[in-house]
């Protein structure tokens, strides 16, 4: 068959046609899958990237647990060793601190001097210094009045001696309140009646059941300080009523009679100051609870008061007051205004607070030296023995 030329060109066109059009189609549709594949590639890579946020936010959580954990671990650790170094008197630092500043406070509030802002009831005075703590010794005419003191020096040193029998007379009233109250009972008695109960029994479980952990050694001290730390921050404090809050009732009543006493004696002139000290007393006597009965009680150790007596030798390992090494063999004590506290470690007494003592002279006693008493129409007045 032959073919001519116009058919060749015909068919030729037709091809060039066809192959244009399958070219053009080939390329739409490659364009098409590229644009797809391109899309799904982006859609990958976002889903990627979200999921790279989603794990770093888990990565960052984690590393925050593992902070946490870690820091947790080290307060454990800490409160452990904390707890396991009980017996170490360092710990009683703070304590002695507190102790000292205790000391201050009470000899603030008793201040009575000068004489421009206090006055004294010289006879209620002479009757605690004599029937309670039997530091002076006092001769009476045959009325009954007062007309000699031994034992005392002069006015200043009488009055020195009311200070610190004012302070030993609220230590000892708060004292014997909080003992009295414990069988009464109170929330907080209550707390610390449950928390002994609690630790018996725990000693009780520990010595009594097999185990080898360290952590059962540990959780009764752990336990106490706890219990005797939040005592320490909540016990006695105001009472929340509703929207408002009101003085403990326990304070008020030791208050009210701590208060009676020491208005008969002394006398504060100054409206002012007299106001300061009744905000004062509160405070004071909380502070006095919460030395004896609970932050001594979060040492394992079971602390001891000492009160010395009139015409006790001075140790100087134990006692603070205005004299020196030189003067031990000379002095006895003539009151005690604070007393001594010791805690006892591996079989060893040890001062966590050093009494406050008075002192007088071993020739005073023997010699009866004291002053004798004056009566005036509005006061009585002390001068010195011829």
């Amino acid at each position: 068959m032959s073919y001519n030329s116009w058919q060749i060109s015909s068919w030729y066109e037709q091809y060039m046609s066809t192959k244009i059009n399958y070219d053009n189609g080939s390329k739409t549709q490659v364009n098409s899958n590229t644009h797809t594949l391109e899309q799904e590639l982006e859609d990958q890579v976002n889903e990627l990237k979200k999921k790279n946020i989603e794990m770093q936010l888990k990565i960052d959580e984690l590393e925050c647990q593992v902070k946490r954990s870690t820091s947790e671990a080290a307060r454990y650790q800490s409160t452990l060793g904390k707890a396991i170094k009980d017996n170490d008197l360092t710990n009683f630092d703070q304590l002695r601190r507190d102790i000292d500043a205790l000391k201050q406070n009470l000899q603030k509030f008793c201040m009575v001097k000068p004489a421009d802002d206090y006055g004294i009831d010289f006879n209620a005075a002479i009757k605690l210094l004599e029937e309670r703590f039997e530091c002076i010794k006092v001769h009476r005419d045959e009325n009954g009045n007062v007309i000699k003191i031994n034992n005392t020096s002069d006015n200043e040193h009488f009055k020195t001696l009311i200070q610190a029998a004012l302070q030993r007379f609220i230590i000892e009233s708060v004292i014997s309140h909080v003992k009295y109250l414990e069988y009464l009972g109170s929330l907080e008695i209550n707390v610390i009646n449950q928390t002994d109960d609690l630790l018996r029994a725990l000693k009780i479980l520990i010595n009594s059941r097999e185990g080898n952990d360290d952590i059962s050694k540990i959780m009764p001290i752990r336990f106490r300080q706890q219990i005797y730390s939040v005592l320490d921050n909540r016990g006695f404090n105001p009472v929340k009523i509703k929207n408002t809050t009101a003085e403990h009732p326990f304070i008020n009543i030791v208050q009210n009679e701590i208060m009676k006493v020491i208005n008969d004696i002394r006398t504060v002139k100054n409206d002012d100051k007299l106001k300061s000290l009744n905000d004062m007393a509160a405070e004071l006597i909380r502070d006095i609870i919460k030395i004896f009965f609970f932050r001594l009680k979060v040492q394992e150790q079971v602390a001891t008061l000492q009160w010395f007596k009139f015409n006790n030798p001075v140790d100087l390992s134990s006692m603070d007051g205005s004299f020196g090494y030189d003067d031990c063999q000379n002095i006895v004590v003539q009151i005690c205004a604070f007393p001594l506290i010791t805690v006892t470690v591996k079989d060893k007494k040890h001062a966590v607070a050093r009494a406050n003592v008075h002192v007088i002279t071993k020739k005073e006693l023997e010699l009866g030296a004291g002053v004798n008493v004056k009566y005036l129409p509005d006061s009585i007045t002390l001068y010195t023995c011829p």
